[in-house]
């Protein structure tokens, strides 16, 4: 299972949009990958893929 499967499992379980922001910023500072890039990417991906 890759990082992306589990962040998008994790956005398409989210009814809003704020909750979603806020879990993807905490996994990635909790994995210690909390760079503006890598939030930046990610946010991205979530969203236009979701």
């Amino acid at each position: 299972m890759t990082d992306k499967y589990q962040f998008h499992v994790v956005c398409s379980n989210l009814r809003s949009v704020e909750g979603a922001i806020y879990n993807i910023f905490r996994l990635l500072l909790q994995s210690g990958q909390g760079d503006a890039c890598s939030l930046s990417r990610l946010a991205a991906y979530c969203f236009i893929v979701d």
